[in-house]
This record gives C-alpha cells, structure tokens and sequence, in this order.
C-alpha cells in the first residue's frame, strides 16, 4: 500500500508548471486582515513538488514584495517560514500601485512563463501532479458497486440509473431537489410499466414466476416505486431513503435473474481457468489469535468467532473470483493466518505457492463490456473500474511475486478505505491498480477489529457453486437434454438452469446515432470493410449469410469523411490482403473457395450448430471420446467399411479433441465397446506388446452366428 499523501495550500494559488525544464516562476498571493496586506511570493508550492528547501534554489527571491508593516513581516504557510523583507512605509498612493503590480505579474505568469534569469533548474526533477478530478460519483458501497456490476438488459439499466441518481440527490444538506427526484422516479416508473414484456422475456423459463412476483412489488409494493412517489411528495428524506433501498433492492433481484452469465468471450489462453460466470457468496469464520472476544458493533455478548460474508462478482472479474472459489471449495484458506496494515487485512502469504492458477490482473473499466487483463487503469485520465477498490470491505487479489501484471495464486486482502490517505475524488492512491472481485456484505463492523494474528477457522462457499462449471461440455450435454437422451456423463443437474440462462439472454438491437457522437469500434468508413447485410424481415437483424466488401469513397461521404451509413451495419472484420483486387472484381465473378486460415481455436459456435455442423446433426450412443473405448479400424479399401479383424484402444485425451472435448475423430469410427477394467495398463503397453489370450468371459448366449460360420 502506498503511503497517504496531503497537500496544503494557501489561499490563493498560482500552480507551478507541471515540467519544470524551463525556468518558470509562480507566485501565490494570500490576503489577510483590511489592515494588514501582504503580497507574497510563495516557495511551498517549489517545495512541494521538488522536495528541496527554497533557499537553496535562490537565495534572493523576493519574499515580500510590500508590505503595510513598520517592522519586519513574516509570511508564512503552516509553520513554513519565508524569506523576510524590511521595507519603509510608503504611501497610499504606492501601496496601491504595488497591489496592481503583483497581479499584473500573475496575470502575466499565467498567460506567459517568466523565465528567471540565472536560474538553473536542470537538476531539478519534472513536476508530478494529479491535475484531473475524477467523477466523484463511483460507488461508495459494495452494495452500491455490485448492483451496477450487473450485465442486465437496457432497460433495468435505465431504470437503475434513475433511482441510483436519488442517492446522491438525498445527500444535498437543506433544501433538497425533490423535484428533480420525482422526476426520476416517474420516468423510471414510466419505462417499468411500458417495457413490462421487454423485461420479463429476459427471465429464464423457470424465473418467470418469481421474477414477476419480483417485478409487481417494484411497482406496487411497499417498498415500490408508487410507494416511493408517495414519500418524495411528503418531503420526508428518511422514508424517501428506506423506500429507495428496497426499490433498489428489488431491481437487483431481477436484475441478477436476467444475468446470461458471462456475456462475452474469455481469452482463448485462459480457457483452461475456473471462472466464475454469475455471483458467488464465501463466508470467512474468524477467530482471534490471542483468544481474546469480538465485539459486535450493536452491542450485545462479546463472541468468540465471528462471520464475514463477501459476494465475488464474477460477471466483472470471473477468472480471478473463480480462481478464489476454487480455493475455497478446496479448504486452502480453513486455518489461515491473518495478517493487518493500516489501510489492509492481507491472507498469510505463506501458503503454497503452487495452490491457485496465476491468474493475470483482471479489471473491467467502467464503460466495457469485458475485463482488461495485465493491464492497469489511469485513473488520471478518467479510466475508472466497474469494481473499484475505495470502498471499505472491498476484496482484492495481491500482486504476484514475479509480476504485477499477475495477481498472487492465493493471497487476497480486504482493503479499508479511508478517504483522509485518497487522493482527488476521494479514490484510493491505488485505484485501478488490483483485481478487485467482490465485496464485505456482512461483517463489515468486524474488520476493524481484527489484528495481525487472528485466524480464519473456516471458509465455505455459501451460493454460485454451479457457477464454476466448466463451460467445454455444454455442446455435447445441450444437444443431448434437446434429443432427450440419457447422459452418457454424470453432470450437476443445475447445468441445465446455466444453459436455459444462456439461451434466455436476448441483445436488444439498436443502430447507432454517429450525428450525436457515437461511434462504432469497427467503423464501416474503411475501403475494404466487410459487413453483414440487413435481413430481409428487419433491419434489426442482419442476413444469416450475406455480407459485402465496403469500398468506401470519401466523395460520397458526410461530415467528418464519415459513410452516410456508418453505425447501421454489423461490421465484423477489414481486408488486409487484396484490397487493388476490389475494385476490378464485376458481378458474375465467382468465390470458388473460401477457408479459415487461423482463429481456429477462437471460434465458439452454438451447440446445436456445431453437432449439425460436424455430425449433421447426430450424435453416436457409443461416443469415441471416452478413455478405453474399443473401435474397429478402417478397411483398407475404403472408409465405408471396418476391418475385417483389426481394432484399437482409443487413448482419449481432452488436450487433442475440439470444441465440446469431443474427438475430431468422433462418429468416424464403429465402436463397439469400451474397457472396464484394466484402463491402468492401457498406458503401459508399448508397440510390440503381445496379447496371449482372448477369451469370451460374458454373453455366448446373446451372440448369434451366421449359418455358413456355425
């Protein structure tokens, strides 16, 4: 953690410039008293961003240009004593005129640095300093924080923002803007009870029922948004904020059953990863080290353990909070030591270091739609994170050993925000800096109490077990639950609600507005761009085949060089090769082939798709993509026919199959068995092994021989 850092300044501040590589003077002027006026050259702002005592830089700089005092005056900026100067008492006259002199010169200074003649500041080293102030309105609670961390359908959104907006408006002292708050409250309710089919076809089959009962108490029940008009119209800011809680609240619920998951592609490297594709809750048990009690913060018997619940988020950071529920579920964290700073709780490092995946840093900025990885966000330019580390109770991953571009495998630590060690907006030095992936729900008043030496007894995954499931089986297991097969594999049953979620999420389509400002990542005005053409029944959609080459000529273009149908088309990719053979090709021309050179491996297709894709739709009742399955092999004269005597063991290894773990050789072969006992020794046999029997142990009865055989 880094050290806080403070400034103080003077009244009125004239900043040094932010590199100092040319001689540059500043001057501060702080006025005090009607009867005694000093116009001072202030050196705290060299100190401040140089380090270096003012006197060493130049002895003679002018510390007090007039002065109304007899005597000598000393001008000074908490306990910083400047340079003084003796000066005789002048008349009003030029008193005045020295006034007009001081500001001319900072007028001056701000307009056009004034070079200090003799003054050398090479070895001075560049001004740092945060000049950008950020949007103070990030979230200030992890309830707040998980709440917006939601991937729910536009329109939730749009409602969320409203009411969130209350928050913020209810913080205003006096006389508070309850207009403005009816006014979001009427057109949050308004887009609830006109988008009522829109919200409720996001819900999976099996939320319906709930999610509606969900969605009939945000408009009508006690906690409701007509309850919440009521309470803005009696002006009653205590009512208007318990209201708006359980508003909020409920449009979390809903929120969460609309969640598809992840709603966007992990790379294809960190496949192999547990991730966390929804919500997960971990309860951490903890107990003193030197046996002395915990103190609940409503009072009550002191306790001996205490219990700290924390949601991980795996809709903004599923690599790194499936990483940790994974560790969970595997004990790693029962009998843990911890370990205290100011400003965190750090889990004992001294866990092994190959338990837990080195996952890279996660952090999902505000505004994306997918997580950053090894790569650290600027919060002086604005880049903020969906999950941000200045909220009290916050969870974070350590950095690696090896590389901050890794978080630790294991060691995570609860972050105690202070907002007296932040910087502008209140955010932490650190913000944008740790992969942050959940948040302290309950026990939030128990964290100030522990120290250095307490010991987490237990740690268990409470909710989002079924989360962790790997995603590689879907294909195989959708396409069998659709035919109504048995499955061959022993999956949880709750992948069924996972991929029911999956296929519930719907994308709203919208075109985008290119005359207000928007713009798209892959912009259609590129000669060489390829789009998906409209679909016939809807410009909503675009063709299920048909695309088309862009050739984009500016001279048929509008403001900005933009194509006059930017932001209508789905532009999906660019040409890098051929692009002078556009223009000479003419209708009638033919595409006599067209193939994927690489990105095999990053292509994910539905399941239904892909098993129609490779087996036209069939898949066989004794699969090839099992350890021991025993097949005949091809008959030398063709594919259409087996072997007449020649077999093999199928040695199946997930690392060489394709998408779904299935073989790339699945539904080629016949298999008609698979080994049960013995798999042990199928890796042992090398070539030249012999086999010394065969024998019929099981089954005469039910073979059946041809006549001439018999």
């Amino acid at each position: 953690m880094r050290p806080a850092k403070t400034c103080n300044s003077l009244a009125m501040v004239v900043t040094l410039s932010s590199s100092l590589i040319s001689p540059k003077f500043s001057i501060n002027v702080s006025t005090n008293s009607p009867v005694f006026r000093r116009y001072c050259v202030s050196t705290r702002s060299l100190i401040l961003f140089n380090k270096i005592q003012a006197r060493s830089v130049q002895p003679k700089v002018i510390s007090c240009i007039f002065s109304k005092i007899e005597n000598s005056t000393e001008c000074s900026d908490h306990k910083k004593t400047v340079t003084k100067l003796y000066v005789p008492v002048l008349e009003r006259g030029i008193m005045r005129l020295g006034a007009t002199i001081s500001l001319i010169l900072v007028v001056i200074q701000l307009t056009s640095p004034i070079p200090i003649s003799g003054w050398d500041p090479s070895f001075l080293p560049p001004a740092k300093a945060v000049l950008y102030s950020p949007d103070t309105k990030v979230p200030r609670t992890g309830e707040l924080a998980l709440r917006k961390a939601i991937p729910a359908n536009t329109n939730m959104k749009t409602i969320q923002n409203s009411l969130e907006e209350l928050s913020y408006l209810l913080r205003i002292p006096q006389r508070k803007p309850y207009g403005t708050m009816e006014g979001n409250v009427k057109k949050a309710l308004k887009i609830a009870v006109d988008e009522k089919e829109s919200i409720l076809a996001s819900l999976p089959s099996d939320q319906k029922e709930k999610g509606l009962a969900i969605y009939a108490s945000l408009i009508n029940g006690k906690g409701g948004l007509q309850k919440l008009l009521e309470c803005i119209k009696d002006k009653d800011p205590d009512k208007v904020s318990v209201t708006l809680a359980s508003s909020l609240d409920s449009i979390a619920q809903l929120e969460l059953l609309q969640a598809p998951g992840l709603s966007f592609l992990l790379p294809a490297q960190y496949l192999s990863y547990p991730r966390l594709t929804g919500r997960a809750v971990v309860e951490f048990v903890v107990e003193k080290g030197d046996g002395s009690m915990f103190t609940p913060q409503s009072g009550g018997v002191p306790i001996k353990s205490a219990k700290i619940q924390v949601v991980l988020d795996g809709y903004s950071a599923p690599l790194t909070a499936g990483n940790v529920a994974k560790l969970v579920v595997d004990g790693a964290y029962d009998g843990m030591k911890l370990k205290c700073t100011d400003q965190a709780i750090l889990s004992d490092n001294g866990i092994d270091k190959t338990i837990g995946y080195s996952v890279p840093l996660e952090i999902m900025p505000s505004g994306q739609f997918e997580p950053l990885y090894k790569t650290v966000l600027s919060i002086q330019d604005g880049e903020l994170p969906v999950l941000p580390l200045s909220v009290y109770g916050a969870v974070a991953m350590a950095h690696n050993d090896a590389s901050e571009e890794y978080s630790s495998p294991n060691q995570f630590f609860f972050y105690l925000y202070d907002k007296s060690y932040s910087g502008l907006g209140g955010l932490s030095f650190d913000e944008g800096q740790f992969s942050v992936f959940g948040y302290t729900t309950i026990g939030r008043d128990i964290l100030p109490q522990i120290k250095t030496g307490d010991v987490v007894r237990s740690a268990k995954l409470l909710e989002g077990y079924k989360y962790k499931l790997q995603d590689s089986c879907l294909p195989y297991v959708l396409k069998q639950i659709q035919s109504s097969k048995k499955l061959s594999i022993d999956f949880p049953a709750s992948i069924c609600e996972k991929i029911e979620k999956q296929i519930a999420w719907k994308i709203e389509p919208q075109a985008l507005d290119f005359q207000d400002g928007e713009l798209p990542v892959l912009p259609l005005s590129v000669y060489g761009a390829v789009a998906m053409a409209h679909n016939d029944a809807s410009e909503e959609y675009s063709s299920p085949n048909q695309f088309f080459f862009y050739l984009y000529d500016k001279s048929y273009s509008g403001l900005g060089g933009l194509s006059f149908d930017e932001g209508q088309f789905s532009v999906f990719g660019y040409t890098t090769i051929g692009r002078d053979i556009l223009p000479q090709i003419k209708t009638g021309d033919v595409v006599r082939s067209a193939k994927l050179l690489e990105g095999q491996e990053n292509l994910v297709l539905p399941a239904e798709k892909y098993v129609v894709l490779i087996y036209d739709g069939e898949l066989p009742v004794l699969p090839l993509s099992v350890y021991g399955a025993v097949a005949m092999a091809h008959n030398d004269a063709s594919e259409e026919y087996s072997s007449p005597n020649q077999f093999f063991f199928y040695l199946y290894d997930k690392s060489y199959s394709g998408l779904g773990g299935l073989s790339f050789d699945e539904g080629q072969f016949s298999v008609f068995g698979y080994t049960t006992i013995g798999r042990d020794i199928l890796p042992q046999i090398k070539t030249g092994d012999v086999v010394r029997s065969a024998k019929l142990l099981e089954g005469q009865e039910n073979l059946v021989l041809p006549a001439e055989k018999l």
